[in-house]
């Protein structure tokens, strides 16, 4: 679910002058952001049904919606408006509360974070602490699994989108990788090279030194790299990489 784009909902109470409040969160799986929040004074299917709204409102929808079992995202509304946006609906198994294990988790450390909001004086300050917490999450905080902020690390997916929509030639040699790339005029050279190193490195440790996360410490590619931006044209980088396939392919049948 998390790499087919799927997001997942839920809520938590807050202990708050002398009642409990609820916050409804909706969090993307992929990039780790919370797409989509509301603060109530009730917990109603309304508050579950806004949370949805404000991240649909904000963002492209999902694949994939998850939530638990609860009543209020099983509501008629809810599910309208989902299959209307073409989101398929999951829930978790009855009584199998770790099956959205995700927002647990998420809850656990945001009331944590966000600290004794007890502090605020009234539900407009305490609403504000959330939302500027909120904001910290997704645009400052350094997620351990992303190495990076969620935001970062949604604009790095956006970036790579528009990086490989373009035309890309390239060649495999015994010790270097010819390569044709047209980069968007403001992504900088060193981004996507560091982006295409990055991505494949984690891919060959993953597909043959068996490695699935933890990648901290290892190199695949040395560091540095050659590159012209000015002087040739499309068509003569193409055709030299063409010839490189060629006299490799050559060489390799003289060798028989």
């Amino acid at each position: 679910m998390v790499e087919s784009g799927g997001w997942v909902q839920d809520f938590t109470y807050l202990w708050f002058d002398h009642s409990f409040v609820c916050l409804a969160v909706v969090l993307d799986l992929k990039t780790r952001q919370v797409v989509g929040w509301r603060l109530g004074t009730n917990h109603t299917s309304e508050l579950t049904y806004s949370a949805v709204f404000d991240a649909l409102s904000k963002h492209s929808s999902p694949a994939i919606l998850h939530s638990d079992r609860g009543s209020e995202y099983l509501s008629y509304k809810h599910q309208l408006l989902c299959e209307r946006m073409e989101i398929t609906l999951s829930c978790s198994a009855k009584s199998s509360p770790w099956q959205n294990g995700f927002m647990e988790r998420w809850f656990g450390n945001f009331k944590l974070e966000l600290g004794q909001f007890n502090r605020c004086k009234d539900l407009s300050q305490l609403h504000e602490a959330i939302a500027l917490q909120i904001h910290y999450y997704n645009t400052k905080r350094i997620h351990s699994a992303l190495k990076m902020s969620p935001a970062a690390y949604a604009a790095s997916l956006i970036n790579s989108d528009r990086l490989f929509a373009e035309k890309v030639a390239w060649h495999l040699m015994a010790d270097h990788v010819h390569m044709l790339i047209e980069i968007p005029p403001k992504q900088q050279v060193s981004a996507v090279v560091g982006f295409l190193k990055g991505k494949s490195a984690i891919a060959i440790a993953r597909e043959f030194a068996g490695k699935e996360r933890n990648f901290n410490g290892e190199h695949f590619w040395p560091r540095g790299y050659a590159v012209s931006t000015v002087g040739f044209e499309e068509a003569v980088i193409r055709k030299y990489i063409s010839e490189q396939k060629t006299n490799r392919a050559t060489a390799a049948q003289g060798a028989f």
